[in-house]
């Protein structure tokens, strides 16, 4: 990373009008399935994709592949940032990254940062589970990225710009 581009959560402002995330959470394919983590809240558990915040001085690439290492147990590369597809909620502030790995083994950590992880898991997306377990009112227009992705065509309008260098 170079002294011109900003850390996250620096507050610099993108060409989109929007502060820099302090937050991400990564697509981590394999072969038909996302990987996901099960979480708890009031309203009981739920799924959701691997990650959270940006650690003091963590550009968001490093930090998207330690919360997927923290919260999944998988080692994980990560292949571009992407556009958060219009209408999906509960993530501003986040930056969204596909991540890649190598095999499927997981080993998911109980605690990440004194939040506990109950499972990390790889869920099946289809045509007629195209969110997986996910919050349909949350999630829902994420499914085209799914599909997207999990065809092997990345390259299509959710691309977005190259991950930060490290």
């Amino acid at each position: 990373m170079t002294s011109s581009q900003p850390r996250a959560g620096s507050g610099v402002v993108s060409a989109q009008g929007t502060a820099d995330p302090s937050r991400v959470r990564v697509i981590v394919p394999w072969r038909d399935r996302i990987l996901l983590v099960q979480h708890r809240d009031a309203d009981g558990m739920f799924w959701i994709l691997p990650g959270g915040g940006v650690k003091p001085g963590e550009t968001l690439e490093k930090a998207a592949v330690r919360e997927v290492r923290e919260e999944a147990g998988a080692v994980c590369r990560i292949v571009r940032r992407l556009d958060l597809p219009a209408g999906v909620d509960g993530m501003a502030g986040y930056g969204l990254f596909l991540g890649s790995v190598e095999t499927d083994a997981l080993e998911p950590s109980q605690s990440v940062d004194g939040e506990v992880v109950h499972a990390a898991a790889w869920h099946r997306i289809s045509d007629t589970e195209p969110i997986g377990p996910l919050t349909p009112r949350l999630w829902s227009p994420i499914a085209p990225l799914f599909k997207t992705i999990l065809s092997g065509q990345v390259n299509g309008a959710w691309e977005s710009r190259p991950p930060e260098r490290t």
